[in-house]
């Protein structure tokens, strides 16, 4: 019985690295609006961050890309932040940055400080 559970956990990480899975966390208000801690978007195989938040917003079904990037595409950094695999991303380059399987990005509003 434990071969054929190895044999079903192997088969099982095979549809997951054909599926391609990046997890994305949410924090602060992105908690509120998606009424969730964090979601799975499958990607094929690499796509650029902006194309990730583009495939966020058709599952939540509200624009995304709108609380990082004004209408006129301003990045919208004293609002909004995204991490990509533990480091802060410049918004003005969504479209560069590429997340691949595996990858992990946290929408946070920005962190002020004071004092």
């Amino acid at each position: 019985m434990l071969s054929g559970e190895k044999s079903l956990l192997t088969h099982h990480r095979v549809v997951l690295l054909e599926l391609g899975e990046v997890q994305v966390e949410f924090i602060g208000r992105f908690r509120e609006l998606f009424k969730s801690k964090n979601t799975i978007i499958e990607v094929g195989s690499e796509i650029s961050l902006l194309s990730l938040l583009k495939k966020l917003s058709e599952k939540a079904g509200f624009d995304v890309v709108s609380h990082f990037l004004g209408s006129s595409g301003e990045p919208m950094e004293e609002y909004s932040l995204i991490i990509l695999n533990g480091k802060a991303v410049n918004l003005r380059r969504l479209s560069e940055y590429v997340v691949k399987p595996g990858d992990r990005v946290v929408l946070s509003p920005s962190v002020a400080g004071g004092g």
